[in-house]
């Protein structure tokens, strides 16, 4: 096991900035007016292949989640041993400043893009919006789930993941953790069938891929493949199987295709069926995944070409969190200030566009991250800075 100083590793920051960049990705494609090529032929084709390849950056989400779950664990795992649970209130503490100062500049930005690009009304509804999103409960509500952002929703499901983690602990202290992980696959699966029967039966609509009870799987897994790495545990020999993770994520991106035909179809309850089995095994296939990387950190520590494109991805990971925050919004200010200048012609399409919005971005972020995420929490490890 190599841990820095920092408690940081090099593949899971690689896989973290992967993550991240996968979301931008599908965003920058979906919510921007990208065009195709008119015309057959190669650009036709690269373009098309960019465009069907964007719409599992979503799936970068449930990476997010798994590695939440391993960098959480890991520092409990690294002082405690497996034998107790952290101090409550040290632990929201340090949680909090982590994340919601950096989260509350970045809220105040969107509620200010919201009343500027989108003249939004400041009426009961602006401030219910506003009170959920203060509280990172608006992922409960479908009402107000992107009332100020498409990616809030997440980091609210992630501080209620993190109420989630001491529960977790007990299950894993009584049952161990095959019965807790089966458990809760059970429990993903139930929510799925009791929303489905809340809509048919009741006609009303509650949160289902976007509330923490969805999102507690990818969390645990990656909490259990801490105990892994740390040797408290032995895990199976199938989590660390890359061939298992490739079959896993080749069915789920199979079932995800398949699933899109259901996009705008009445049968609904199809579509969820399919979707809530594919998450399950994109978890499965990213614990996997994530086991597999952070056994093999040498690898990583390579010099030369390799080397480079590792800690230019890791030191994307390192600062993924302002990326996460603003990268909605900087897509929005590009949209509206930056893109009419930009516009490709009708033969070739705008999809080289992309090139453009991705280092504006990046840059963007980076400054963010600078002025403002990177005063509450510690720098990279050196280590990652030498060539």
């Amino acid at each position: 096991m190599t841990v820095s100083r920092t408690n940081r590793l090099l593949s899971i920051d690689i896989l973290r900035g992967m993550a991240v960049l996968s979301v931008v990705y599908f965003h920058l494609f979906w919510d921007l007016p990208v065009r195709l090529a008119t015309q057959t032929g190669v650009v036709f084709r690269i373009e098309k292949y960019v465009g069907y390849l964007s719409a599992f950056g979503t799936d970068g989400v449930k990476l997010f989640f798994v590695i939440s779950g391993f960098c959480i664990h890991l520092r409990w795992c690294l002082r405690y041993q497996g034998q107790e649970a952290p101090p409550f209130f040290d632990f929201w503490k340090r949680r909090f400043w982590r994340l919601y100062p950096t989260y509350l500049v970045a809220l105040a930005l969107a509620v200010i893009a919201t009343l500027v690009y989108e003249h939004a009304p400041v009426d009961r509804y602006f401030f219910y919006n506003l009170f959920m999103h203060l509280f990172l409960v608006h992922n409960l509500d479908n009402a107000v789930i992107f009332g100020f952002s498409g990616i809030f929703w997440s980091l609210a499901a992630e501080e209620q993941l993190y109420l989630l983690y001491f529960l977790m602990l007990a299950m894993r202290r009584v049952w161990g953790w095959r019965k807790t992980i089966t458990v809760i696959v059970i429990i993903k699966i139930t929510y799925w069938v009791m929303a489905a029967a809340i809509k048919v039966y009741m006609h009303q609509e509650i949160v289902v891929r976007f509330a923490s009870l969805a999102q507690w799987l990818p969390w645990v897994l990656g909490a259990y493949a801490v105990e892994g790495f740390t040797g408290v545990v032995k895990l199976p020999d199938w989590a660390k199987n890359m061939k298992i993770a490739v079959l896993l994520v080749l069915t789920c991106a199979i079932l995800q295709e398949y699933e899109l035909q259901f996009h705008d179809s009445p049968d609904w309850l199809w579509k969820e069926f399919l979707n809530t089995f594919s998450e399950i095994g994109w978890c499965f296939g990213f614990f996997i995944v994530l086991n597999v990387c952070v056994q093999n950190e040498g690898f990583f520590l390579r010099k030369g070409v390799w080397g480079v494109m590792f800690k230019a991805l890791a030191y994307t990971g390192f600062f993924s969190y302002s990326i996460f925050l603003i990268h909605g919004i900087l897509m929005e200010s590009f949209r509206k200030w930056i893109l009419p200048f930009l516009v490709g012609t009708e033969k070739y399409g705008n999809v080289h566009l992309l090139f453009a919005v991705v280092p504006f971005i990046l840059m963007v972020c980076w400054l963010f991250h600078i002025l403002v995420e990177k005063r509450f929490m510690g720098p990279p490890p050196k280590s990652w800075m030498k060539d």
